[in-house]
């Protein structure tokens, strides 16, 4: 356990607050283009990254491989705590509550933090502590209501359950940090790695990997200052405090503390008292009386009088001189590349890329999570999309090699929404140059109607479920891909007048006309904002019938 040093702990937790209050922006910018699981797998990498970073410019890489079994494997496991389980919770939150309620919630890990410290550590935060405890939540509770008590019972109640439920998680992995006795950045860098297989995976099975270049920056960001350098801080701050309180309630008053304190004028001033000279322990040999330095025996001389049997064993075969190694780094780098390989991880690690990296350029799959296509696509629906259909994009990157064809008319096709970046599944209905309009939901391009037929009813409401008692349905015979439509009533915008498609654009409509947010909601979709075609169904569950599956449905075609 470490020494108590509350000054010291005081400035690593207000240099990590300070950093977590920039991020928020970041957050927001990263979630435009990326979707939770994405967002969670590059922050993990930076943050691995980083902390070898920290690892090499110290000078101890080697201090990993030094890591006690049972140490490394608690690591690992608390990497499945955080960052896998409380960022996803925490996202969930975010998707659910508005961020000017989740975020005041969220903040209640410093009280979580401080109250679970008392059984699990053993520690008695003073009353003012607790008193001031309190009176932060109550300002938090103010801020989450909008300064009404009535506000609360407003919120989505599992929302808040996640977002409060986050903060234990949190609390709970910090605590049990502050009991290790692994060095602060060695024990992160094995949680991180223990999280990065699990974040590969939930974006193998649930996401894909098109990562555009500004969620690519904002979720660096995240990785670097949300996680990274700036749990080396906390975690820090927390062995060094005598109570978790002691720094867990400056997450309140960090900006007014940091404002005032001047905490790089400080640190000037306590690194002007070591201008005479590095500590003792650093200091350079020095020549004793009789010709020796210090460790060094009497009448000896450096070079190659004074080489040992093991310095003769390690001379140049030019020089005759002992030869240095020239970058101890690079070799502790390798031996742990070496005992990766042995240990199989190296081999999970490059399955796993090279899995992203298909994923990415080749092929993909994704759950269909909302009723837009029916009854062409039902909700519980495994959709396989061709990602050469139209490109050949660089893998994991996304910059387009070479461009094999264009979206057509009656393509299925997966895409990001020009208004919030979520991907959709929608069929393309107008290509550009092409002349369209809507008249009683009924489709005309270039000016010549879409002929419609009827349609097997009772069996498309049969295959839809339930919610289709009322719809109307029939056979929209788009040249080259005929599909059943259905008509929900309602009229979500069932008339559009004529327009002409731009050029690189695309109109896309969903088959479930009155239930789909589609072209008709946010306009043109841009050719290089599709991201490949839909070729089949890899199988299907049925979500309102205890997942039961649709095993008709499995490994079919869809027109």
């Amino acid at each position: 356990m470490s020494i108590p040093n509350p000054r010291r702990a005081t400035w690593c937790a207000l240099g990590a607050v300070a950093i977590w209050s920039t991020v928020a922006t970041a957050f927001k910018l990263a979630l435009r283009d990326l979707d939770t699981f994405q967002l969670l797998l590059v922050a993990v990498v930076v943050s691995l990254g980083c902390l070898t970073a920290v690892l090499l410019a110290q000078g101890r890489p080697g201090s990993l491989a030094r890591t006690p079994a049972r140490d490394r494997g608690r690591a690992l496991l608390l990497g499945v705590l955080n960052p896998f389980a409380y960022y996803l919770v925490l996202f969930a939150a975010y998707d659910r509550l508005p961020a000017q309620v989740a975020q005041p919630l969220n903040y209640t890990w410093a009280l979580t933090l401080s109250w679970l410290a008392i059984p699990l550590l053993g520690q008695r935060p003073g009353r003012r502590v607790l008193l001031a405890g309190v009176l932060c939540y109550a300002g938090v509770f103010l801020i989450a209501t909008g300064g009404t008590v009535a506000g609360f019972t407003a919120a989505d109640p599992v929302g808040v359950a996640l977002a409060l439920g986050s903060t234990v998680l949190w609390a709970l992995y910090w605590l049990a940090n502050a009991r290790s006795g692994l060095d602060p950045v060695v024990g992160l860098w094995w949680n991180f790695a223990g999280a990065a297989p699990l974040c590969a995976l939930a974006v193998l099975l649930r996401s894909d990997f098109h990562l555009p270049a500004r969620g690519l920056l904002a979720g660096a960001y995240v990785g670097a200052f949300e996680m990274g350098f700036t749990f080396i801080l906390w975690l820090s701050a927390l062995r060094l405090a005598p109570s978790a309180a002691r720094v867990a309630n400056l997450i309140f008053l960090a900006p007014l503390a940091f404002a005032r304190a001047h905490p790089l004028r400080a640190a000037r001033g306590r690194a002007a008292g070591y201008r005479g000279g590095p500590p003792s322990d650093h200091r350079r040999p020095v020549v004793a009386a009789g010709g020796r330095r210090d460790g060094q025996p009497a009448g000896t001389r450096p070079g190659r009088a004074g080489l040992n049997r093991d310095d003769r064993a390690r001379r140049s075969p030019v020089s005759g001189f002992p030869e240095r190694e020239r970058n101890p780094a690079m070799s502790r780098i390798r031996t742990l590349l070496e005992r990766a390989r042995r240990s199989g991880l190296l081999s999970l690690a490059l399955m796993l890329l090279g899995m992203l990296a298909f994923r990415s350029a080749v092929a993909d799959w994704h759950d269909v999570p909302s009723g837009s296509m029916q009854p062409t696509l039902l909700v519980g629906d495994r959709i396989v999309v061709d990602k050469l259909a139209y490109d050949v994009k660089l893998p994991l990157v996304g910059t387009v090699l070479h461009r094999r064809a264009d979206p057509a008319r009656g393509d299925i096709v997966t895409c990001r929404s020009p208004a919030d970046g979520i991907r959709l599944v929608k069929r393309v209905v107008g290509v550009p140059g092409d002349l369209v309009a809507l008249r009683d939901n009924r489709l005309s391009v270039n000016g010549q109607p879409v002929a419609y037929g009827p349609a097997d009813e009772a069996a498309l409401r049969r295959l839809v479920g339930d919610e289709a008692a009322g719809w109307a349905f029939a056979n929209e015979e788009l040249p080259g891909h005929p599909h059943a439509v259905a008509f929900a009533g309602g009229g979500r915008r069932a008339d559009v007048p004529a327009f002409r498609v731009p050029a690189g654009q695309y109109f896309l409509l969903g088959d479930n006309r009155d239930l789909s947010a589609d072209s008709r909601w946010f306009g043109f979709v841009a050719r290089d904002d599709i991201a490949g075609r839909v070729i089949g169904l890899a199988g299907s569950l049925d979500t309102g019938r205890g997942f039961r599956p649709r095993w008709e449905r499995f490994c079919s075609r869809v027109l």
